[in-house]
C-alpha cells in the first residue's frame, strides 16, 4: 500500500459492553466518535490511532444504551464505507481498506478479569442494531450455524452481488477456533468485496491479548491492507498466539508433574518442587489430569492445522488466478507466512507428542519404582515367613512328642530312675512318726528323655524330608511346565525340504530329525533309546500318493475300474 497517502487504525474498545472496533481507510479516516451519557456508571472505553508507527492512547468514559448506540450508529454509518452505495467509490475516497467490529468479552466493573462468554451470539446490543450491522457488513449466515455447533470450523464461499445495476464478486471467509475452554473460543466472519478491495470482519469473543495481537498485526499488514487475504491470515494469526499459549502452558505443566513424581538429582539450578507422595490417589490423579489435557491440547492443534491447510490451499488458488501482479505479490508472501504459521503449528504438535511421551515414560517409571519397591518389601516378607517356617518345623515335631508324652494315654509307675537306669536312694524315716523326713532324691534327667529324643529326631527328619520332596515336586513341575511351553511354540527350523519336478515327493528321516524339536532334557523311551532315529523317521514317514504331473511326458499308472473318457486324457499326451 501506498505510504504515502494518510492512514490510520482507529480503535475504539468498551470492556465492559464487549463493544469495540478497528477501522482503517487510505484517506479520510473516520475519528472514534465520542457518545456523552448520563449513566450513573462508567467504563473505560480506549481510544488509539496509529501515526508514524506508534499508537497514541487516551481515555475516554461512556456506557452506552440504545439512545446512545442509535446515535453512534447513524453517526458511524455517515462515513463513506457505510454509505448505501457503498460499492460505489466516491471520487475523494478509493475505499481500499478493512473494518473490523469485535465484540469483546464482558469485563465487571472495577475488576480486571473478563467473564467467559459461552454463547458468542449473546452480543451487548439490540437485535435491530445488530441486523443493521449485517446488512452493511453483508456477512454470510454460516457463522450462526458454526457458532452454534461450537466446532472448529474454516471455510470459504464466492457470491456475486448485484447493487446499483452493477455485478461485484464478494468472498466470505468463516473460521472458528473451539478449545474445550470457553475463554480462549473466539471466530470470525468475513467478506472482501473485490471490486473494490475493502474487507469487512467481526471477531467475536476477543479476548484483550488478542486485540492486542490484532492490532500488532493490522499495524505490521498495512501495506497489504486491501487484500483479500488479509482476513484469513489473521485469523490464522490468533489461532497461532492461542497454540502458543497452549503449547508453552502444556510443556510446563508436564514438566511440573515429571518433578513432582521423579525429582530431578541435581536440584542446584532448579527451584525445589514439591514431591507428590508415593502410593498416592493424587500421583495418580496428577498423572490422568495431565495426560488428558495433553490429548485435548493435542487434538487442538491438530485442528487448528487441518483449518490452516483450507486457508493455504485458498491462497494457493488465490496466487495462481490472479492476475494484478500487486495482488499476486501480496498472495505470495501471505501464503510464505501461512507456511511458516504450518511449521509452527508441526513445532507444536512434535513439542505435545514429546511431552505426552516423556509422561508415560515418567508414569512407568513411576509405577516401576513403587512396583520395585513393593516387591523388595514383599520379599523381605517371605524371607521372614521362610524363617519362620523354618523354626515351626524344628520346633513343631519336638513339642507335638511331648505333648503325646503328656497325654493320659501313657502311665508310668512311680519307680524313678535315673538316666543311667538306676534307681534313685531313699532317704531313712524317723522312727516316732513313722514318717519319711525327707523326699527321695531324684535325678532330674530321667530315662525316658531319650525315647523322647529319639521319637523327635525321626519325625523332624521327617518332616525336613516331606518339604525337601516337596520343594523338589515344585520345582520339576516348573521345568516340566517350561519345556511343554517351548516344545508348544518351537523356533523356526533352520533345514528346508526342497521338491524338485520329478521328485517321487518322500521326505527323508535327516529332514524330519532337522525339524524335530532339540530337546536334550526330556527323557527318552526305551524304543528310542535303542532303536536308531532314522529307523523310527522311515516307518513313521508317509509314503505320498503319486500324482500326475502336467508337465510330464511320461505316463503314470493310473489304476481306473472302467475305460478312460475323452475328457479324462490329459492334453500333453502324444
Amino acid at each position: 500500500m501506498d505510504q504515502t497517502n494518510t492512514s490510520n487504525v482507529d480503535i475504539v474498545l468498551s470492556p465492559t459492553t464487549g463493544l469495540g472496533s478497528f477501522k482503517y481507510t487510505r484517506s479520510a479516516p473516520l475519528s472514534p466518535t465520542t457518545i456523552n451519557s448520563s449513566a450513573g456508571s462508567y467504563s473505560t472505553v480506549l481510544a488509539s490511532t496509529l501515526q508514524n508507527g506508534k499508537y497514541k492512547l487516551n481515555s475516554e468514559f461512556r456506557i452506552p444504551n440504545d439512545a446512545d448506540w442509535d446515535q453512534w450508529s447513524s453517526e458511524w454509518f455517515k462515513n463513506a464505507v457505510f454509505r448505501h452505495d457503498l460499492l460505489k467509490a466516491p471520487t475523494d475516497n478509493t475505499l481500499s481498506g478493512f473494518h473490523i467490529l469485535i465484540p469483546c468479552q464482558p469485563i465487571p466493573f472495577g475488576t480486571s478479569k473478563a467473564l467467559p462468554q459461552r454463547d458468542h451470539l449473546r452480543l451487548p446490543f439490540s437485535q435491530s442494531n445488530w441486523g443493521k450491522i449485517v446488512g452493511q457488513f453483508h456477512l454470510h449466515d454460516s457463522i450462526r450455524q458454526v457458532i452454534k455447533t461450537q466446532r472448529c470450523y474454516a471455510g470459504f464461499a464466492t457470491k456475486n452481488l448485484t447493487q446499483g445495476g452493477n455485478v461485484h464478486m464478494i468472498d466470505w471467509f468463516t473460521g472458528m477456533a473451539a478449545p474445550k475452554r470457553q475463554n480462549e473460543s473466539f471466530s470470525m466472519s468475513a467478506v472482501h468485496f473485490t471490486s473494490c478491495n475493502l474487507s469487512f470482519a467481526v471477531v467475536y469473543n476477543c479476548s484483550a491479548a488478542q486485540k492486542k495481537s490484532i492490532g500488532e498485526f493490522l499495524e505490521q499488514s498495512l501495506e497489504l491492507g486491501s487484500h483479500q487475504l488479509l482476513m484469513p491470515c489473521l485469523f490464522a494469526e490468533l489461532q497461532l498466539k492461542r497454540i502458543r499459549d497452549t503449547t508453552k502452558e502444556m510443556k510446563a505443566l508436564c514438566n511440573r508433574v515429571n518433578y513432582q513424581l521423579i525429582p530431578d538429582k541435581d536440584t542446584s539450578t532448579k527451584a525445589p518442587v514439591p514431591t507428590l507422595p508415593t502410593f498416592s490417589f493424587a500421583a495418580n490423579e496428577a498423572i490422568r489430569k495431565t495426560t488428558v489435557k495433553l490429548e485435548v491440547a493435542l487434538e487442538q492443534v491438530r485442528a487448528a492445522k487441518g483449518q490452516l491447510q483450507k486457508i493455504v490451499r485458498h491462497a494457493e488458488h488465490c496466487k495462481d488466478t490472479e492476475r494484478d501482479e500487486g495482488k499476486k505479490e501480496g498472495a505470495r508472501r501471505f501464503e510464505l507466512r501461512l507456511e511458516e504459521i504450518d511449521l509452527e503449528f508441526q513445532e507444536s504438535i512434535t513439542i505435545l507428542e514429546c511431552c505426552s511421551a516423556l509422561l508415560g515414560k515418567t508414569a512407568e517409571l513411576y509405577r516401576a519404582e513403587n512396583a520395585r519397591k513393593e516387591t523388595r518389601h514383599a520379599l523381605e516378607q517371605a524371607e521372614m515367613s521362610k524363617f519362620m517356617a523354618f523354626i515351626a518345623m524344628a520346633y513343631l515335631p519336638l513339642t507335638a512328642v511331648s505333648t503325646i508324652f503328656a497325654t493320659p494315654v501313657f502311665k508310668f509307675e512311680n519307680n524313678w530312675i535315673d538316666y543311667k537306669g538306676q534307681r534313685p536312694a531313699e532317704s531313712n524315716s524317723s522312727a516316732e512318726s513313722g514318717v519319711s523326713t525327707a523326699d527321695p532324691k531324684m535325678d532330674v534327667l530321667s530315662v525316658y528323655f531319650w525315647i523322647y529324643l529319639g521319637l523327635g529326631i525321626i519325625f523332624t527328619a521327617i518332616t525336613f524330608g516331606f518339604y525337601k520332596y516337596k520343594s523338589d515336586e515344585l520345582k520339576r513341575q516348573d521345568r516340566e511346565d517350561m519345556q511343554n511351553e517351548k516344545s508348544t511354540n518351537p523356533a523356526p527350523p533352520q533345514a528346508t525340504t526342497t521338491f524338485r519336478r520329478g521328485s517321487t515327493g518322500r521326505t527323508s528321516a535327516a529332514s524330519i530329525q532337522a525339524f524335530a524339536p532339540a530337546d536334550s532334557s526330556k527323557p527318552r523311551s526305551l524304543i528310542e533309546r535303542f532303536v536308531p532315529p532314522s529307523w523310527l523317521s522311515s516307518l513313521m514317514a508317509k509314503k505320498p500318493k503319486k500324482v500326475v504331473h502336467p508337465n510330464q511326458y511320461s505316463m503314470a499308472p493310473v489304476v481306473r475300474a472302467g475305460p478312460l473318457s475323452s475328457s479324462q486324457v490329459p492334453n500333453n499326451v502324444p
